[in-house]
């Protein structure tokens, strides 16, 4: 079948460049993957620069009208014509032959030897005198040197660059407008001082020169508006001039339109320069006034500008990475016959015409030709885009994921090997700063490649265990392995472009070896490919490495034996690590087994060397501490040349890691078939949705398919692999971000047997918590979600009720300041009111949000279960954030923001204050911003702003927009907040507000809003994620808005918004239901809600509840370009509220006054006091209001009406698993 080839294909349809070359199947097994690109970083700017001069130095050396004056008087015209015309046609004409060198790895050679063959021929063309030495030394030899430099200059430079690619290439193109104004004045200024003519021959040398240089490189069209200027009587000391604006105009055009083409597409830049240029080529023959020709120089020479610096982008991207020599030689070949026909045929109508009315009409429609088929190209290209991305989308949606977004600019994605939350992560570790998910794409070396990374984490470094390295002679002088570099930093390798899909990694070193990874569950497998002439595959197994250099705190071990089963060679060992966000250690273990047995080996430690016999056992145990050991070994070559690996990884023994090993893999040479099975389980998971791609730019389906595989890159399931205790329950670890089943059983058997929910699990240790118990507001989506599979809910309440009364250590676990809570109704500032623990008391604001909403989670359980005394208990504590809002805080024109407070009532200003005035922006992008992390000791609101945690109240909207002055002044203010700055994209209590809008019933602000926060803060590229993706966090939030419908998290609300796709199908995996999803009449423009049925009938309501997935339907989105639609704008059409009787139930609405014991004192009273009995309300930093604040009476909602049912009772597949995403910090 007929497959899209990688690296990429820019938007089609609307704004895109021509598509990738479409082939009939491929020796991957018609598998795609996508190529990292640094898009930018010193050494990539490097090669722009160098490329640019290179391009400065290769055109332009003709001298025609000097040659016909003085050295070559007795040749005619034409003949020295031919070295001009060779020069330029070797120059192009090269490209095709160079390009392909360039693509098998001959580069630096070839243009170091072009150099010195420019320099001579250069010098010796100062020497000639004869035609014949002229054709040879200029014609022949500059032709050949400089076609040399100029064919693999702009292959090398798109290996450099993705998005930002026309850019660089326009700035490279731009050095032929920079040589052609600074080598005519260098040749203007030498040739009267070395030469014999005259000041004015000279002159008319360089008029001529100049005009040769443009009409070569710059214009590349036939037209001549210097000659034309002469004819029309302008005096002819006025060319150099005129074609200085024209090239110094080429050179804008090809900057600018390349800046522009990045942004909006190439073919969208080059057809509209294309089709100005034809224009002005019509125009110029009738323009005679010296201003006029100036403007049509100008004009021209920037269109020109626009031609010469796209025209090889579409062929780029056209194919794969590893032939770009090859397509962009081919296109340079042809221009090599452009040059040589050209100026003849041009020349050949104006001695024919007498003038050059005819020239203009030839090259205008030679243009119009060309725009033409550009046109038609682009119209094939959106009519079949359709018919062939909808089978891939659907048969093959892993084709469309990038791994490498993200891994640049502090994104930290893995883009290495995995399954679905696979227990190994395998891939290669950059010697980088920024390496938490190992391979970073900065152009960094490689220092090893491990099998075990996080994914999107912030903070330090962790796991990137036992990493192991190919290595050559050139680690290894004379294949001496004591000579071998060991250290980390020295040991790193430079590499080539790196390629990446589901289940598959592979990366070129600069040492002549290609590493492969792929992988099983727990077993990663790698296959290493020397060069020919190697003589021995050496090898380096680092036994006590990881990315965080953490110190071994016991002992570990390494053994080196014969392997029982494959008869090569099998090394075993483990060691003990510091995770790099939990309080204790980790021990782990390895099972490594080689294809062959070694040649030579030897065991290291430190400066120590141990030579190692491949017939015997060696075992060593390594001290504590101890942090240079390993292994290095050397393998015969064999006839492949190739070295299969294996590594198994357990948690619990070395015999458990080579079990899961021979399990898994036990064949160590079927490397693809490894690879295709584990691209089959991708293809699985991410099948489960559906979308139709009619009109859909690639570009978007790249970022939909690429945010949705991240998010299944975490958490970890390592059932059955756990060393902790002895259960017959799942485990999974880092799940504090995802939900289904058996995580939901893994939290509670974690509870069961440790005490309390976890909050956060790394590397089997418990992690830091950073906010409320939110475990608690995972069982709870679950619970409403009907997830009930093997689950015990009445000890998961249980485990719920536990967090919220028993203190524990909130550092990581349960929470903190709950009898001070108890006692004031919220967290008080610098509150020690906890047993003997290392939980911060910091975060005293935002913890109490979260706290409050974990607690509304704790009241649907209990409704859920019949318990109607905690019911309302939770309910009720859920309005504490009320006890922190401080209605006279004023910042920006609008009142009333959450403030921190102290034990006895005094509102909070230290840390915030400017002139004594607390700042609400404090911590937000604008002001402050990384003082609330957790480096910097986290502040009273933890990476965020006081702006930003005052929209948190997700549980009660409805008095959070009353208590900020109502439905108009919330939504003044939410945009204030996004327009101002004060809003963080890159966390996740920056997610929720951009949906907000829903909330007042003005669904049409959310559809830009959120437009705006995937067109700035998401992209394709390495760099195209606004933070660290967390676990996924930032893909899912993508996922969402693509899809159009934003979670709730720990409700059963979905918050509706427009679509990216005419057509969405999402199926039930347990009750086999299909869900769909129609935007009839999407476009760029028709993306605001006019209408909705669902099955068939009006849906007003700008939510859904999670029963529509349950058991299935079609929602139909009617899509118009008005903003001034009434869809979901209604009182009836808002999302449900605690206090207007939302969540199922009309006895649900919270008591609404506290005692001082915190327990309810009234039924259902009509407001709550912003003040806790006892409070002082005096002797503050800043006074408190007199008067309370009160939330506002609860209207009568009616009953929730989804259209499909009340209470849903099986789980969705896909919605288990990706709605903790966005709480994932």
């Amino acid at each position: 079948m007929s497959i899209l080839e990688p690296e990429e294909v820019k938007e089609w349809q609307g704004t895109g460049d021509l598509p990738e070359v479409l082939t009939g199947g491929s020796d991957k097994n018609a598998l795609t993957d996508a190529i990292s690109y640094p898009d930018g970083g010193l050494r990539a700017w490097l090669i722009v620069l160098g490329a640019f001069f290179s391009v400065f130095s290769s055109f332009g050396y003709v001298f025609q009208a000097y040659y016909e004056l003085n050295l070559l008087k007795s040749s005619t015209s034409s003949a020295i014509a031919w070295i001009g015309s060779i020069q330029t046609a070797l120059s192009f004409g090269l490209a095709i032959w160079m390009g392909r060198l360039f693509d098998n790895g001959f580069f630096a050679v070839p243009a170091a030897l072009a150099s010195l063959a420019l320099v001579s021929s250069a010098i010796l063309t100062g020497q000639c005198t004869e035609f014949w030495h002229f054709l040879l030394c200029q014609g022949f030899g500059t032709g050949i040197a400089t076609g040399m430099i100029f064919g693999p200059t702009i292959a090398v430079v798109s290996h450099w660059f993705k998005r930002r690619r026309s850019t660089a290439l326009g700035i490279v193109a731009a050095g032929g407008s920079v040589g052609g104004l600074i080598i005519p004045i260098m040749v203007q200024n030498l040739i009267p001082r070395i030469g014999s003519i005259s000041l004015d021959h000279a002159r008319d040398s360089f008029a001529t020169f100049i005009h040769d240089w443009d009409h070569e490189f710059v214009l590349e069209t036939p037209i001549s508006p210097n000659v034309s200027a002469t004819d029309a009587g302008v005096d002819p000391s006025f060319d150099v001039y005129l074609l200085a604006f024209a090239n110094t105009a080429s050179g804008f055009g090809r900057v600018m339109t390349g800046l522009l083409a990045d942004r909006i597409g190439c073919m969208s830049v080059m057809i509209p320069g294309t089709l100005l240029a034809a224009i002005v080529t019509y125009i110029w023959p009738f323009v005679h006034t010296l201003p006029s020709l100036i403007a049509i120089a100008i004009i021209y020479g920037f269109a020109s500008g626009v031609f010469v610096s796209l025209q090889a982008v579409p062929l780029i991207h056209m194919g794969e990475m590893s032939d770009v020599g090859r397509r962009t030689g081919t296109l340079f070949s042809i221009l090599a016959l452009s040059a040589l026909a050209g100026p003849p045929i041009s020349g050949a109508i104006a001695s024919g015409t007498g003038n050059y009315k005819a020239v203009g009409y030839y090259a205008g429609s030679t243009m119009i030709v060309a725009l033409g088929i550009l046109w038609y190209v682009r119209y094939l290209m959106t009519v079949f885009s359709a018919v062939l991305l909808a089978p891939a989308a659907a048969q093959d949606p892993a084709q469309f994921v990038n791994p490498f977004i993200g891994t640049k600019s502090g994104g930290h994605v893995f883009p290495g090997a995995t399954l679905p939350w696979g227990a190994v992560k395998a891939g290669p570790d950059s010697d980088s700063g920024d390496n938490q998910a190992g391979y970073v794409s900065d152009g960094t070396p490689i220092a090893g490649i491990s099998s075990l990374h996080d994914d999107g984490t912030g903070g330090g470094k962790s796991l990137g265990n036992f990493p192991f390295l190919p290595l050559t002679s050139r680690e290894c002088p004379d294949n001496d392995l004591t000579k071998c570099k060991t250290n980390r930093k020295s040991r790193a390798i430079d590499h080539g472009d790196p390629i990446g899909s589901p289940g598959y990694f592979s990366i070129p070193l600069n040492n002549g070896v290609n590493a492969e990874v792929t992988v099983t569950q727990h077993t990663a497998l790698h296959r290493f490919t020397y060069q020919p002439d190697t003589e021995q595959m050496l090898f380096l197994l680092d036994v006590t490495g990881d990315l965080g250099g953490s110190t071994h705190t016991n002992d570990g071990h390494v053994t080196v034996s014969p392997n029982p089963t494959t008869g090569g060679t099998r090394v075993t060992g483990s060691g003990t690590f510091i995770p790099s966000f939990g309080q204790s250690y980790y021990t782990l273990y390895f099972c490594f087994d080689a294809s062959d047995t070694f040649v030579q080996a030897k065991y290291y430690q430190s400066l120590k060397y141990t030579d190692l016999d491949a017939t015997d056992t060696f075992h060593e145990t390594i001290p504590r501490n101890v942090q240079i050991a390993g292994v290095l070994m050397g393998f015969a070559p064999g006839t492949e040349h190739t070295l299969s690996a294996r590594m198994g990884i357990s948690w619990t023994s070395t015999d458990q890691a080579c079990a899961y090993a021979e399990e898994e893999i036990p064949d160590i040479s079927a490397f693809d078939a490894v690879h295709a099975a584990a691209r089959a389980k991708w293809n699985d998971v991410l099948g489960t949705i559906e979308v139709d791609t009619t009109g859909v730019p690639r570009d978007t389906l790249e970022l939909f398919w690429s945010s949705l595989y991240r998010t299944y890159i975490a958490p970890t399931n390592i059932t059955g692999d756990n060393p902790l205790w002895n259960s017959t329950e799942p485990y999974w670890d880092s799940f504090y971000c995802i939900w289904q089943a058996e995580i939901i059983r893994a939290l509670i058997d974690i509870y069961r047997n440790a005490g309390w929910l976890p909050d956060c699990r790394m590397s089997m240790d418990k992690g830091f918590t950073q906010g409320g118990s939110n475990a608690d507001s995972l069982l709870a989506d679950s619970f409403i979600k009907g997830i009930t599979a093997g689950i015990d809910w009445e000890e998961g309440f249980r485990a719920m009720v536990k967090d919220a009364t028993v203190m524990g250590d909130f550092e990581v676990e349960g929470r903190g300041s709950i009898n001070s809570r108890e006692k004031y109704g919220f967290v008080p500032v610098s509150d020690r009111d906890h047993p003997p623990s290392r939980g911060a008391d910091t975060r005293s604001a935002s913890r109490l949000l979260e706290y409050a909403y974990n607690d509304f989670d704790i009241a649907l359980v209990a409704q859920g279960l019949n318990k109607t005394a905690e019911m309302y208990h939770y309910f009720n504590k859920s309005a504490d954030w009320l006890n922190i809002w401080n209605p006279d805080t004023e910042h920006s024109g609008f009142k009333g923001f959450i403030q921190p407070r102290r034990a006895d009532g005094r509102w909070y200003i230290a840390g915030f204050d400017t002139n004594g005035v607390f700042r609400p922006d404090h911590c937000s992008p604008v002001y402050g911003h990384l003082s609330c992390f957790g480096g910097n000791g986290g502040g009273e609101f933890y990476e965020a702003s006081s702006w930003e945690y005052s929209f948190y109240v997700p549980h009660d909207m409805a008095s959070l927009v009353e208590v900020m002055g109502g439905p108009e002044t919330f939504s003044r203010r939410l945009d204030h907040f996004f327009d101002a700055g004060f809003h963080d994209m890159g966390d996740e209590p920056g997610f929720l507000p951009t949906y907000l809008y829903n909330y007042v019933g003005q669904p049409v602000k959310t559809v830009d809003r959120v437009d705006s926060m995937i067109s700035q803060y998401y992209s394709t590229a390495v760099d195209g994620l606004a933070g660290n993706d967390d676990s996924g966090s930032m893909g899912a939030y993508a996922v969402w808005s693509h899809l159009g419908f934003y979670p709730v998290a720990g409700q059963d609300t979905y918050l509706l918004n427009r679509p990216y796709f005419p057509k969405i199908t999402i199926r039930n995996q347990v009750t086999g239901a299909v869900s769909i999803i129609l935007a009839s009449g999407l476009s760029d423009t028709n993306k605001y809600i006019q209408s909705a049925t669902l099955n068939g009938k009006p849906y007003t309501k700008n939510w859904i509840s999670h029963s529509f997935f349950i058991y299935g339907g079609t929602l139909t989105l009617i899509m118009g370009s008005s903003k001034e639609s009434t869809w979901g704008t209604g009182q009836g059409d808002l999302p449900m509220s605690l206090s207007t009787k939302g969540f199922g139930c009309d006895t649900c609405v919270r008591p609404t006054k506290l005692g001082g014991d915190g327990r309810t004192t009234g039924s259902i009273p009509s407001g709550i006091q912003s003040t806790k009995p006892g409070a002082s309300e005096t002797n503050s930093d800043s006074a408190p209001s007199s008067s309370p604040s009160t939330a506002p009476d609860g209207a009568v909602d009616e009953a929730i009406e989804s259209g499909v049912a009340d209470e849903p009772s099986q789980p969705s597949g896909f919605f288990s698993y990706l709605i903790f995403l966005l709480l994932a910090d």
